[in-house]
This record gives structure tokens, C-alpha cells and sequence, in this order.
């Protein structure tokens, strides 16, 4: 047996020390199936237990065999740098499997790492049965449930009846966007949530995702106001245009008139003119057709309420000898209606020009959405493909310009079909 040492009794809390975290190392490495990292464990937990019954036996008066005594005296008898190495290797050993073990832990995908990394997401995320028990949370949804309901999320089926039912607390504003709730929160951020069902093996889950969209929010909003001032301004903008109508048909009528008067005037000059002079038979027809032409003009006279433009059309095809059958009801606001007005326009005077028919078919109906309005007539039909110019050109500008189209069929006989839609935001 040797002295009492202290060096050998601080080397020996030392090994000790080595031979606790060599415990903890072989547990860790079989929790983490490791098998190199376990058969080195078992190696140094081996050896370090060697070498602390050792020096147990060498500072304490232990009974054991000779060939023990002799072995313990053999390893206390080394020189003390050794011993100092063997402390070295040991502890860089322990040191580099505790960094392979931790590394391999933050490379490999398990259900720590991904709670981990769930909880450092942006946005709130709850997945829950159907009987509203959580599965999975993260801390940002935890959060939003407490700012948004004043309550700890306990069940998700509960959180996510209140908040698609609106049912928030006071100091908190609510509305739906396309059917995705908005929480104002009492900070002045805006938060949406949105729902999603899906299947977990067996098991059908519920997914609830809660998302800022404070900037998004507050550009629509700045947008939607945008566009009422716009609204608003378009519909001065109509007015005003329609009082240009209204002065334009005036102004033309007041010409009418002074050209009437002058008519008049020039009149009865020829007419005085004529009897005092004489005149012959073909100066007396002339003086009576343009009389029969003014009077005529005065007869009529200016109807005080406005035709409508449809009205208008027929009268004016009928006189031009064109029989316009309607079939359905057109439209009856515009712009839609000026741009029907403008279809039958175009046709009846491309049947009279081109086609040389004296009838044209305008029938209506609805789809979705939409007027469909088809125009056709019982001319003769054209030799060689419509080229879209001219009139034409300008109705299909007209129809896209409101967000319809336009489009020519030759096949069995031409015709054009105007798809118009029934609400037009915004149009002139």
C-alpha cells in the first residue's frame, strides 16, 4: 500500500467526475441509437472504474489478492504527468463525443426539432380533432388567442367558433374579408385567420393558421376609399356630361329655329317678289315645296320630354325603310344601353348600305352575368370576310371599353354577338 496522497486524492475526484459524465454520455447515446458513441462510452466508463478501484484500494487499506495489490501499485507507481495525460485523453475524448452527439441531434428532423422550429414562426398555428383537442400549437398562436379572446386556447373548436362567429371581446374590431375573419387587436395590428381540413392517417385534423396583415389591411382600405372618391367623382363626371347633352340638343335647336327664321324670311321675300313681278309655274312649285318643308318643320315642332334612343332607332329605321324585330328585352341603363343603341345603329345602316335588306333581328337574352344581345339581318350576305373597320371597330371598343366583347359569325349568316355585363363599375 502507498501514503496518503492528495494528489491521488483530487486525481481520484477528478476520475470520478469523468466517470459521472461517462454515465451520462452512454445513456444519452442509447436514448439516441447511437452504436459508436455507446461502445466508447462502455469503453471509458470501463476503464475510468478501473482506475478509481485502483486508487481506492492504494489510499485505503482494502483486502484483496496480491496480484490486485500488485496491479494497483504498478498503475499509482506512474510517474504523474502520465496520469495527467490519461485526465487529458480521457476528458477530450468525453469532449468529442458530447460535440458529435449534439451535433448529431440539431441535424436530425424529430418531433423536438419540429415544435422547435414551429414555435419560432411568424404566424400562429393550431391543428386540433374533432373534438376540439389540441394536437399542436405554437407560441405565436397561444399569443393571439390571448390578445385576441382574453383566454388561454384550451380547445381549438372553441377558438375557432368564436372567432369565425365574431365573438371578441370589447376593444376589438372584427369583420370578414371573402369570408377570412379580421381581428383588429387593441395595439392597432390586424390579424387573419383562415381554416383548413385535412387527413392525418386515419384521423381527420383541423388546421387554424392566424396571420398579420396589418399593411395589407391598411392598403385596402386606403384602396377601397380610392375608389368611392373615384366613384363619386365619376358620377359628376355624368352629370356633367349629360348636361353637355342637354346644352348641345339646345343649342342645336335654337340653330334650327334661326334657321327656320331665315327660312321664313326668304320666304315671303319670294313670295312677295313673285307677285309683284310674276313668276313662272316651276318658280310657283318651288316656292310651295319649301314652304310645305317649313310649315311642316312648325307642325312638328320639339317635343318637350326626351325620346328614348331605342324609340328613336325604330322611327329612324322605319323611315329609311328597315323593320328592326325585337326579340327580349334590352338593356335599359347605360352604358350598356348606349352601347345596344349603337349596335342596332350600325346594323341597320350596314343592312341598308351593304347588305340591301329592309329587315334586322335583335334578340336578347341573359347569361350569368351578362347581356347577350345578337344582331342579325335577311340581306345578302357578304362574299368575302368582314373586315372590322370603321363602325365596327368602334362598337367593338365600345363593348371592351365596359368590359364586354364582341364578336362576327358568317357561318350559316352574319351576325354579331355583344356579351355586356349587367353591373359596370365605375363607366361613363
Amino acid at each position: 500500500m502507498t501514503d496518503f496522497s492528495l494528489f491521488w486524492f483530487f486525481a481520484g475526484i477528478f476520475y470520478l467526475c469523468l466517470f459521472f459524465v461517462s454515465s451520462g454520455l452512454l445513456v444519452y447515446s442509447v436514448l439516441l441509437k447511437r452504436f459508436v458513441t455507446t461502445l466508447l462510452s462502455l469503453l471509458l466508463l470501463g476503464s475510468l472504474y478501473f482506475i478509481i478501484q485502483c486508487i481506492s484500494m492504494s489510499l485505503w487499506s482494502v483486502d484483496c489478492s496480491e496480484e490486485a495489490l500488485l496491479l494497483c501499485s504498478r498503475l499509482i507507481g506512474l510517474p504523474v504527468f502520465v496520469h495527467l495525460l490519461i485526465i487529458a485523453g480521457i476528458s477530450g475524448l468525453l469532449g468529442v463525443l458530447i460535440h458529435s452527439l449534439i451535433h448529431y441531434r440539431k441535424t436530425q428532423i424529430n418531433a423536438g426539432t419540429v415544435k422547435e422550429a414551429v414555435d419560432n414562426l411568424p404566424s400562429g398555428i393550431c391543428i386540433y380533432a374533432d373534438n376540439g383537442r389540441i394536437l399542436m400549437v405554437n407560441r405565436a398562436m397561444e399569443i393571439f388567442c390571448r390578445n385576441a379572446l382574453s383566454e388561454v386556447l384550451i380547445s381549438g373548436k372553441r377558438f375557432r367558433d368564436r372567432i369565425f362567429a365574431g365573438k371578441v371581446p370589447e376593444g376589438r374590431k372584427y369583420e370578414l374579408y371573402d369570408g377570412t375573419p379580421l381581428i383588429g387587436l387593441p395595439g392597432g395590428e390586424v390579424w387573419g385567420v383562415s381554416e383548413k381540413t385535412s387527413h392525418f392517417g386515419k384521423r381527420t385534423v383541423h388546421i387554424l393558421k392566424a396571420s398579420e396583415v396589418t399593411e395589407f389591411y391598411r392598403k385596402t382600405a386606403a384602396l377601397h376609399e380610392m375608389r368611392q372618391e373615384l366613384s363619386d367623382l365619376n358620377k359628376k363626371l355624368v352629370a356633367y356630361n349629360e348636361e353637355i347633352v342637354r346644352l348641345t340638343a339646345e343649342k342645336e335647336l335654337f340653330n334650327s329655329r334661326v334657321r327656320l327664321h331665315d327660312e321664313m324670311g326668304a320666304d315671303l321675300l319670294t313670295i312677295r317678289r313673285f307677285l309683284q313681278d310674276g313668276g313662272t309655274e316651276q318658280e310657283r312649285q318651288e316656292i310651295r315645296k319649301r314652304m310645305k318643308r317649313n310649315l311642316g318643320f312648325l307642325l312638328t315642332g320639339q317635343s318637350s320630354v326626351p325620346r328614348d334612343e331605342y324609340e328613336l332607332l325604330l322611327e329612324t329605321a322605319g323611315k329609311l325603310g328597315v323593320q328592326i324585330e325585337l326579340e327580349g328585352k334590352l338593356p335599359n341603363r347605360n352604358p350598356q344601353k348606349y352601347a345596344a343603341a349603337a349596335a342596332i345603329h350600325e346594323c341597320f345602316t350596314n343592312t341598308l348600305r351593304h347588305a340591301h335588306g329592309d329587315r334586322v333581328t335583335v334578340s336578347t337574352s341573359e347569361s350569368g352575368g351578362n347581356f347577350v344581345i345578337v344582331l342579325s339581318n335577311n340581306g345578302k350576305q357578304p362574299e368575302e370576310p368582314v373586315q372590322e373597320k370603321g363602325g365596327l371597330l368602334s362598337l367593338r371598343k365600345l363593348a371592351e371599353d365596359i368590359g364586354g366583347t364582341m364578336e362576327i359569325t358568317e357561318e350559316p349568316f352574319f351576325s354579331v354577338r355583344l356579351t355586356l355585363p349587367k353591373e359596370v363599375q365605375d363607366a361613363l
